[in-house]
Parts: C-alpha cells; sequence; structure tokens
C-alpha cells in the first residue's frame, strides 16, 4: 500500500511539473528530439500575448541559421549560428558530419570536408546551442530545413536535443505578408530591403540577414497590420523596391487572364510588381468598360513601398486628353516656326518610321525611287488638324502618315513656312525603316 501512495504522489509531481512547462494555448512549440521529427506544420507565424508589447514579443527572438551537408535525405549541420535581436553572436560554431558533403552544397557555401577535420562533434556543440536558445522565442528563414538538420545531425551523433521553443519561420511570414505562393530568396528579400548580403550563405551571417529581415517585415506588419497592399497578390518586394515615389507601374494581362503590374524599368517581361487580386480586376474591367482609364502610382509610406489605385472616369480622361493636346499644340506652336528653316542643300536624309495606312492602320512599303508629296499648309491649318505629316502619291491621294519625331517636326516647321516636299524613296522599306530625301520647294 506504502508503495502505490508512493507511486500516485510521483505521478502527480510529474504531471504538474509537465503543465507547468507547457507552451501557452495560443502558441505552437517545436519538440526535435531523438524519437521525434518536426513537421512542417509545427513551424509558422505566431503573435504575441496581448499583455506583451510589440518591441518585447519582437527581443524575445534569437534567429538560428545552417549550412549544411545538402539537400539528401538525413543531410546534417556543418555550421550553425544562433544571433539575437541585437545582432549578438550567441553561437558560432562548425560541426563535423557523419556523413560527406555534397558538391552542390560547397558550391553554395564554400565548405569542403577537408574543412572540418578539426571541428566538434554536433554532440559536443548541443549544450551551447541549448543554452543559446533557452528562453527565447526562435526564428530562421526557412526554419523547417534548419530544425530538419539539427534533428538529422542530434541522430546521428547521438545528441539530446530538444527545442520546445515557439517558433516562426521568416520565410513563410514573408509569404503571408507579400501574399507569395512562391517563396523567394533570402538575398532577393533582403535587397529589397537594402540589407547587406555580404557573405551570403555562412550560417552567421545568413542570421544577421534574418535578423535585420524580421525586423523589417515585423514593421510591415505594425505599420499596416494585415492589410499591407490588400488589393494586390504575389507582391515582389524586390522589384517595388526599384520604384521611385511617383513611378507609374505598366498593366499588362497575362493570357491566363491575371493581370499584372510592371516597374517602369522592366526589360523582356522581367520587373514584374504584383498581381491584381481578383477582386480589384473586377473593379478594374469595370472602369475600362465605362471608358474610364487607371492608373497605378508608387509612393512610400515610412519607407515602405506602396502601390494607390488611382480611378478615373470618361469624363476625366476626356478632359485629360484634352489639356494633353491643347499643351502639345501650344508646345509645336512655339516650336514649329523656329524649326522651319530650309537647310542649306534644300533637302534631308530622314528615315521613315511608324508610316500608318489610312485603312487599315498598318505599316507601309515603298519602293526605290518612289515618290511622295507633302503639301504645303499653313500653320494654324496644321495645328487644327490631325498633327501627322501627310504623304499624297503622284495622283494627290493620301497614302500614309508621319508621326512627328524630332527631325520631322523639323519638316512640318519648312512646310508650314512657305514650302512643299517631294519626298525621294532611296531603300526599300527594310523593317518598317525606309531611308528618304526630302526636297523642299517654294509653293
Amino acid at each position: 500500500m506504502n508503495t502505490v501512495i508512493v507511486i500516485a504522489i510521483v505521478v502527480i509531481i510529474l504531471i504538474v511539473v509537465l503543465i507547468s512547462q507547457s507552451p501557452k494555448k495560443d502558441k505552437q512549440s517545436v519538440v526535435v528530439d531523438s524519437n521525434e521529427k518536426p513537421e512542417p506544420d509545427d513551424i509558422e507565424p505566431q503573435t504575441s500575448n496581448s499583455d506583451e508589447s510589440d518591441i518585447d514579443y519582437l527581443n524575445s527572438f534569437v534567429v538560428i541559421d545552417t549550412e549544411t551537408t545538402g539537400l539528401s535525405e538525413g543531410y546534417q549541420v556543418i555550421e550553425i549560428a544562433v544571433v539575437d535581436m541585437d545582432e549578438n553572436i550567441l553561437l558560432s560554431e562548425r560541426a563535423k558530419p557523419s556523413i560527406a558533403i555534397e558538391q552542390s552544397a560547397t558550391k553554395v557555401h564554400g565548405i569542403v570536408d577537408s574543412e572540418l577535420s578539426n571541428a566538434e562533434s554536433f554532440n559536443s556543440l548541443t549544450e551551447k546551442l541549448l543554452l543559446a536558445i533557452q528562453g527565447r522565442r526562435i526564428a530562421g528563414y526557412n526554419l523547417q530545413y534548419d530544425t530538419e538538420a539539427i534533428y538529422n545531425s542530434a541522430i546521428a551523433s547521438h545528441a539530446n536535443v530538444k527545442l520546445d521553443n515557439e517558433a516562426v519561420c521568416v520565410m513563410e511570414y514573408a509569404n503571408t505578408v507579400f501574399k507569395l505562393t512562391k517563396s523567394m530568396k533570402l538575398t532577393e528579400l533582403c535587397e529589397a530591403f537594402s540589407i547587406s548580403t555580404y557573405n551570403a550563405h555562412s550560417a552567421t551571417y545568413d542570421a544577421l540577414m534574418t535578423v535585420k529581415l524580421l525586423k523589417k517585415l515585423f514593421k510591415i506588419e505594425n505599420t499596416f497590420g494585415s492589410n499591407y497592399l490588400p488589393e494586390f497578390e504575389e507582391i515582389n518586394p524586390l522589384n517595388l523596391s526599384t520604384c521611385k515615389d511617383g513611378d507609374s507601374l505598366t498593366e499588362w494581362t497575362a493570357s491566363d487572364g491575371r493581370v499584372m503590374l510592371f516597374s517602369p524599368s522592366s526589360i523582356g517581361g522581367s520587373g514584374r510588381v504584383a498581381y491584381l487580386s481578383e477582386t480589384s480586376k473586377k473593379k478594374v474591367i469595370e472602369i475600362y468598360e465605362s471608358d474610364g482609364s487607371v492608373e497605378y502610382i508608387v509612393s512610400y509610406e515610412n519607407n515602405i513601398p506602396t502601390i494607390e489605385i488611382k480611378t478615373y472616369s470618361k469624363e476625366d480622361v476626356e478632359n485629360s486628353e484634352n489639356k494633353n493636346q491643347q499643351k502639345y499644340i501650344d508646345s509645336l506652336r512655339t516650336e514649329l516656326p523656329v524649326a522651319g528653316v530650309v537647310p542649306r542643300k534644300g533637302s534631308l536624309r530622314l528615315t521613315l518610321k511608324n508610316i500608318i495606312l489610312l485603312e487599315p492602320y498598318i505599316t507601309q512599303s515603298f519602293g526605290v525611287h518612289e515618290q511622295l508629296h507633302i503639301k504645303h499648309q499653313s500653320l494654324d491649318s496644321f495645328l487644327g488638324g490631325s498633327l501627322l505629316l501627310d504623304f499624297y502619291d503622284e495622283s494627290g491621294k493620301l497614302v500614309a502618315q508621319q508621326h512627328l519625331s524630332k527631325p520631322w517636326i523639323r519638316v512640318v516647321g519648312v512646310i508650314t513656312s512657305g514650302y512643299k516636299a517631294t519626298v525621294q524613296i532611296v531603300n526599300a522599306t527594310e523593317k518598317n525603316n525606309t531611308k528618304v530625301d526630302v526636297i523642299f520647294d517654294n509653293a
């Protein structure tokens, strides 16, 4: 009977101890020991307790990063670092694995097997690791990968490692903030926020980079809550960071119907900043169907880039077009008389580009020695017309028109100052470009 009582008392004590050590209900924890493997869903962003200030919550983290033997099953830690939010390095060690380092891994971090010949086993580092993270929340970029490496190394070196800390995967945190379905590299996100990527792919420097990135993400969340750029999805902060305050993004609809926005500096399809959400896309379509227009303007709030969707009604568009047209006419009225000086040779060698047939709107081609004619017009007559330079054939039929690039503005200046011109085709049209001699004569 006495033995039974003693056993019961021991069981009660153990239950009390376990309850006192278990994480709070609104938190998740990650346990990694020699008998249990962490699941991916065990690591995700957490929120602070209501009675804990934001700064205290952020400062409660340490960041873990590892370099490993590679990506094959059972990969192990060869370098590990733990850094606190003040960027103090709490742990920075290399460990000798029980398996060889893959060549593909060496290409990333530059570590070869021979460099680890005198390194300690992972087992001997566990006390330092547990001391560095004791009583702290832990974070890491792709933290599941790091904890998996720690788990594998613990098994291989017979180490007793238990991580029951509350955990945040900074990669998943970034995916949530920017609504990404495909994760970005740590270096890409750091470049987006002007965080130095010097010595990337070293455990210590990657941990320091992750500390800075976590602070940036936390700042965005504190500034906007869960409402950062709600009209957009798949936000690429690296491409967005290349945009200046006041830049207008370019809209393009993909073959699958998704509407993409690109930075002004985009080249060859690169530079995608974001997709419109389905809700925003429907609103934009409605505006276009009513003959309105949409503009996407980049602005900065607390040094954080945002995108404002500006919409314009049909009346707004017409008023804007009329103002721009009048501004253009006013500039031509000033520029054409100055440009209207007949060249000494009486002719100009120019290139025809963007030739537009009246019907249909396609590029016109001409043969060598073919002649076109430009009629004299008064300045007022030209400014009251299409603001395009008209070309006529021998019969006086209008056959094509030319937009006013700088050289052709000079031609219009001469034509509106009392001259006409013959346009002699010098070479057959190649890639929509045709060299011509414009020969002037008195009207």
